[in-house]
């Protein structure tokens, strides 16, 4: 992903793995600064979210997190859980970049 990621939307009604066709639970619409969209299964995401990590760890699961503040302002953020059990909770930008630098690390 050499583009930058602007936004993820996640659907929680699932879709079709574009590789299996088989559904899935959750998918979640990567969208691109040239508004281009790319579909990701949570085993791609995954994937990409252990790969950019170091140093290297192993993703057990992530979850959008949505906050709302006292004067209801909302906030979303997105919280990585290693194998280990430890975790991150990151902002919208450092999730992206995680997943970018996933993706930029995948052959290695």
């Amino acid at each position: 992903m050499t583009k930058t990621i602007k936004d993820i939307v996640q659907n929680d009604s699932g879709g079709d793995n574009p590789e299996t066709h088989v559904h899935e639970d959750k998918v979640w619409e990567l969208q691109f600064d040239d508004n281009e969209i790319t579909t990701l299964t949570r085993s791609k995401m995954n994937y990409f979210l252990t790969k950019g990590t170091v140093p290297a760890k192993a993703v057990h699961e992530f979850k959008k997190w949505e906050i709302t503040t006292t004067h209801g302002l909302k906030l979303r953020t997105w919280v990585v859980v290693y194998d280990d059990k430890s975790h991150l909770q990151l902002t919208n930008i450092d999730f992206y970049s995680l997943l970018s630098n996933g993706h930029r690390n995948r052959d290695e």
